[in-house]
C-alpha cells in the first residue's frame, strides 16, 4: 500500500511541478518559484530527519540549517526576479513549513531511541539516564536520553554549538535556564 502512495504522491509532484512556465504571467512565475522552494524545504529537512532515524541519532542541526540557507536563497531569488503578488512573506511562509515537518516528523514513531517518559525521567540503560528537552525545539525526538552526570555546563542553543563529540546532545535543565552538552544513554 506505501509503495501504491509513493508512485501516486510522485506522479501528483511530478505533473504538478512540470507544467509549461512559459505562458504563464510573472505573478504565476512567482508564485510556481516560491512552491518549488517550499516543496525542496520540506523534502531536504525530512531527508534530514530521514537520515537521524536510520542512523539512531539526533537530527543533525547543520542538515536543517542547509536546507533553510537554500530555502532562503530560492525564495529571495522568486521575489527578486519580480512579478510576484505578495512579497517579503518568506518568514510566515518559512514557520509554515517548519512546523508541517515538524508535525509529520514527531506524528511518526520512532523506535531508535530509549523511550522518554518525560522531562527528568530514567531512560536508557546506562544505568544514569535522564530525559531531558533539547534547547533548540526543532529537533526530533523533542526529548533526548542523555547520561546526566556526564554532562558538561556549556552554553548552547543547538547540538552543534557543542564542543565535545562525545557529548553532542545540547539540553537545558529543566529546574533552570542552564544549558550543558551530553552524550547519550543507549
Amino acid at each position: 500500500m506505501k509503495g501504491v502512495r509513493t508512485v501516486f504522491l510522485s506522479l501528483f509532484l511530478l505533473i504538478g511541478f512540470s507544467v509549461d512556465l512559459r505562458a504563464a504571467e510573472p505573478n504565476q512565475k512567482c508564485a510556481a518559484a516560491e512552491l518549488k522552494a517550499v516543496r525542496k524545504k520540506a523534502d531536504a529537512k525530512i531527508k534530514c530527519h530521514r537520515k537521524a532515524i536510520l542512523k539512531g541519532v539526533p537530527t543533525d542541526p547543520a542538515c536543517l540549517t542547509a536546507a533553510e540557507m537554500e530555502f532562503s536563497q530560492s525564495f529571495g531569488a522568486a521575489e527578486a526576479a519580480g512579478g510576484c503578488a505578495v512579497t517579503g512573506n518568506v518568514t510566515a511562509v518559512e514557520q509554515m513549513v517548519d512546523g508541517f515537518v515538524n508535525s509529520v516528523a514527531n506524528a511518526i514513531p520512532i523506535n531508535t531511541f530509549p523511550s522518554c517518559s518525560g522531562p527528568d525521567g530514567a531512560c536508557g540503560e546506562c544505568g544514569t539516564g535522564i530525559c531531558q528537552v533539547h534547547n533548540d525545539p526543532s529537533l526530533y525526538p523533542p526529548q533526548a536520553c542523555v547520561d546526566l552526570p556526564n554532562c558538561v555546563a556549556q552554553a548552547c542553543k543547538r547540538d552543534a554549538d557543542c564542543s565535545d563529540a562525545s557529548k553532542p546532545i545540547c539540553i537545558m535543565a529543566s529546574s533552570s535556564s542552564a544549558t550543558s552538552c551530553c552524550g547519550p544513554c543507549q
